[in-house]
C-alpha cells in the first residue's frame, strides 16, 4: 500500500514537471504566457515539486534566448514572493489573487524593459495584453488543475460513510438489533395473555381459607358439614359475596348469613382481612401488567427508531463527485481545508452535507466563509447545524449543512404565577431541530406550587431529550406518558400541548395530551382547536389527539395553559379569549402574548387564581 502511494505520488510530481516543460514551449509572438500561469497555479497548490522547475527551465532554456529566458525567471521569482507575502499576511489565496498577482507581475516586467528600450512603444502593448492573459490563464488553470486533483480523490475515497449508506455490515447490525428489540417487545406484551385470572376463583379461594382456618378448629365441624354441608356451603358464599361488594361489618353481622355457626362474626372478620389482602395482591399485580405493557411500549419504540435510522437518509456521493470536487476547491479557495465530504438526501428529497473542515493556517475562519464555498459550489441556500462553532481552527472539526428554510420563527411568551405561590407550576421549551422542524411544547403540572413545576418541567424535558434523539413525535409522547405513569404511587399528572412546525412547507400539526385549546391567528381571523383528552400519566395507553393545520406569512400559533380560559367569567371562556385575540393588532408575537395577559387578568380583576402561561409563535418567509 505505501509503495502504491508513493509511485502515484511521484507519477503526480513528474506530470506537473511535463506540463510545465510543454506550457514553457508555448510561445505567441515571442511572449510565453503560460509560462507564469502555469508557475502561479503551482504556488497556489502549497506542494514542493522540483520536478516543476525542472520542466519548466528545461523548456525556457531550449525556447528562448538570453534576455526573454532572464525576463521569465524574474517574473516567476515575483510570483513566487507575491503570493507567499499575500498568502503570510492574509492566511489564504484564492485563484483570482494569484490571477492578479502573475499579472501584475508579467504586465510590470513587460512594460519595464519596453520602456528601458524603446519607451512607449507596440511592444508594450503587446505586454500588457500578455499580462491580462496570464491572469485570466492562471485562474483558469488553477480551476482546471484543482478540479481534476478533487475527482480524482473523490473517485478513490470510496470508504466507511459510503459503505455505510449502502446498507452494508452496519446497517444488517442495526436492522437485526431492531428486530431483536420488537421481538422483546411482544414478549413482554405476551405476558399479560398468559397470566392466570385470579379474579373468577376469588369467591371459592376465600371459602377454603376461611373453613381451613376455623372450621378445622372448632368442635361442631364435624356435625356442620355432615348434617348442612351444602346449605352451609351456600350460606359461607353469601356472606362473602357481602363482604366483596365492601358492605360494612355490622350489616354483614345483622344479615347473619351462616346462622347455624357458632363463630360468625370471627368468620366475618377473617372474610374481611382475607378480601383486603387479596384485592390489594390483585392491585399489585394489575400495576404490573400494566408496567409490563409500558415497558413493551418503550422497547417497541426504541424498535421503530432503530428501523428508522435505516432508512432516514441516503448517501448520494456517487451522483455528486463533481460537486463534491467543486466543493472542496471552493473551500481552498478561502483557506480552509476539507476531508471526507458526503452528501446525503433524506426521505423529503433534502440536500444535506458532511464535512470535516480545518484551516490551512494558524487564525480563525469564519465558519460562514464556508456555508459560502459550499452554497457556490452546490447552487443551493443553506444553513450550518445550530451547535456548530462559529471559527474553523487548525483543529478538525465535522460540520453539517442542511437546505435553509422557507420560514423563520419569532415566539412570545407571558405568564403569572398564581398569588402566594412561590413559582409557576408551568413549563415550556422551544427548540429547532437540525431538520428544519420547530417545536414548541408547553405544559401545565397538577395542582401549583414547587411540585407542580417540577412534574410541568419533567414532561417538557423529556420531550424536548426524546425529539433531539430522533423520535417521531407521537412516540416522543407516548415514551414521555408511560415514564410519567411509571413514577409510582403517587399520583403526578401534567397537561401537554405539543405543536410540531415543518419550516420547509408551514405545516403544522398538534398533539394534546389533557392540555386546554390553543387558536391560530391568521390577520384578524382566528381559528380554534380543542380536544377532550387525559393528560399524561394518568393511562399508559391512552388515545393522543392530533390535527394538522398549514400556516402562512404573518400567522401566529397561540398556546394557553387552562388557568388563562378557567377565570375569564365569560359563559363560553374559548370564543371569549378567540374574541380578544382578534381584536390585537401586532405584528410582534411577544406583544401579541403580553396583550392576550393583560386583557384576561382585567376579566379576573388582577388577580392570577391559578397558574397563566401564554406562548405565542409567529411565522415569516424568509
Amino acid at each position: 500500500m505505501k509503495s502504491d502511494n508513493f509511485f502515484m505520488t511521484l507519477l503526480q510530481k513528474a506530470t506537473m514537471g511535463i506540463l510545465g516543460f510543454m506550457a514553457a514551449m508555448v510561445g505567441i509572438m515571442g511572449y510565453y504566457p503560460l509560462i507564469p500561469a502555469f508557475y502561479g497555479t503551482y504556488c497556489l497548490r502549497g506542494k514542493k515539486n522540483g520536478l516543476v522547475y525542472v520542466g519548466l527551465l528545461s523548456g525556457m532554456f531550449l525556447r528562448m534566448s538570453f534576455q526573454p529566458f532572464m525576463k521569465y525567471l524574474f517574473i516567476i521569482g515575483v510570483i513566487n514572493i507575491g503570493i507567499r507575502f499575500y498568502r503570510w499576511a492574509n492566511k489564504s489565496c484564492s485563484g483570482w489573487i494569484a490571477g492578479i498577482i502573475s499579472g501584475v507581475a508579467t504586465v510590470g516586467l513587460n512594460c519595464s524593459c519596453a520602456a528601458m528600450v524603446k519607451g512607449y512603444s507596440y511592444e508594450m502593448t503587446l505586454g500588457i495584453g500578455e499580462g491580462f492573459l496570464v491572469a485570466g490563464a492562471t485562474v483558469l488553470l488553477h480551476y482546471v488543475v484543482e478540479m481534476v486533483v478533487e475527482l480524482e480523490f473523490t473517485t478513490n475515497d470510496i470508504n466507511p460513510i459510503v459503505q455505510y449508506s449502502n446498507h452494508d455490515v452496519n446497517a444488517d447490525k442495526t436492522e437485526a438489533f431492531a428486530v431483536a428489540v420488537e421481538e422483546l417487545s411482544n414478549a413482554f406484551k405476551a405476558m399479560d395473555v398468559k397470566t392466570e385470572n385470579v379474579g373468577s376463583r376469588k369467591i371459592e379461594l376465600l371459602e377454603q381459607e376461611i373453613t381451613g382456618r376455623l372450621c378445622a378448629c372448632c368442635e361442631d365441624c364435624t356435625v356442620c358439614w355432615n348434617e348442612n354441608r351444602f346449605s352451609l356451603s351456600d350460606s359461607i358464599r353469601r356472606m362473602l359475596m357481602a363482604v366483596t361488594s365492601h358492605m360494612s361489618r355490622e350489616e354483614i353481622c345483622q344479615g347473619n348469613y351462616v346462622e347455624q355457626c357458632n363463630q360468625y362474626k370471627d368468620m366475618v372478620d377473617e372474610a374481611i382481612e382475607a378480601v383486603g389482602r387479596i384485592e390489594l395482591n390483585e392491585a399489585w399485580h394489575k400495576r404490573l401488567q400494566e408496567n409490563r405493557l409500558v415497558i413493551a411500549g418503550q422497547l417497541n419504540a426504541m424498535s421503530d427508531l432503530l428501523h428508522g435510522w435505516k432508512d432516514e437518509c441516503r448517501n448520494c456521493d456517487d451522483s455528486n463527485r463533481t460537486k463534491i470536487a467543486r466543493i472542496s476547491y471552493e473551500a481552498k479557495e478561502r483557506g480552509i481545508l476539507t476531508e471526507e465530504i458526503h452528501l446525503f438526501e433524506d426521505i423529503s428529497h433534502r440536500i444535506k452535507i458532511n464535512a470535516v473542515v480545518m484551516g490551512k493556517w494558524n487564525g480563525g475562519i469564519p465558519m460562514k466563509n464556508f456555508r459560502l464555498a459550499v452554497e457556490k459550489a452546490t447552487g443551493l441556500e443553506l444553513r450550518v447545524q445550530k451547535d456548530a462553532k462559529s471559527i474553523i481552527t487548525k483543529n478538525p472539526q465535522l460540520v453539517s449543512l442542511y437546505e435553509d428554510t422557507r420560514f423563520y420563527t419569532l415566539p412570545g411568551i407571558a405568564s403569572q404565577k398564581k398569588n402566594e405561590s412561590p413559582v409557576n407550576g408551568d413549563s415550556f421549551v422551544l427548540f429547532e431541530l437540525d431538520d428544519g422542524r420547530y417545536n414548541v411544547c408547553l405544559s401545565d403540572g397538577m395542582g401549583s406550587g414547587n411540585d407542580a413545576r417540577r412534574e410541568s418541567e419533567t414532561v417538557v424535558d423529556l420531550m424536548e431529550k426524546f425529539m433531539e434523539a430522533g423520535f417521531k413525535k407521537e412516540t416522543a409522547v407516548k415514551l414521555m406518558n408511560s415514564a410519567m405513569v411509571l413514577q409510582g404511587t403517587k399520583e403526578s399528572y401534567s397537561t401537554l400541548d405539543y405543536g410540531e412546525l415543518d419550516l420547509y412547507t408551514g405545516k403544522l400539526e398538534l398533539l394534546k395530551v389533557g392540555a386546554s385549546a390553543s387558536f391560530i391567528k391568521r390577520k384578524t381571523d382566528v381559528e380554534l382547536i380543542r380536544a377532550d383528552t387525559l393528560p399524561a400519566g394518568f393511562d399508559a395507553n391512552q388515545e393522543l389527539y392530533s390535527v394538522k393545520k398549514t400556516l402562512q406569512d404573518g400567522d401566529f400559533l397561540v398556546m394557553v395553559t387552562d388557568g388563562v380560559l378557567e377565570y375569564l367569567h365569560a359563559d363560553n371562556p374559548e370564543e371569549c379569549l378567540m374574541q380578544i385575540i382578534s381584536e390585537i393588532r401586532t405584528d410582534n408575537a411577544g406583544v401579541l402574548a403580553k396583550s392576550i395577559l393583560e386583557q384576561v387578568l382585567e376579566c379576573t380583576g388582577g388577580f392570577a387564581i391559578d397558574d397563566m402561561t401564554v406562548l405565542t409563535t409567529g411565522i415569516w418567509e424568509k
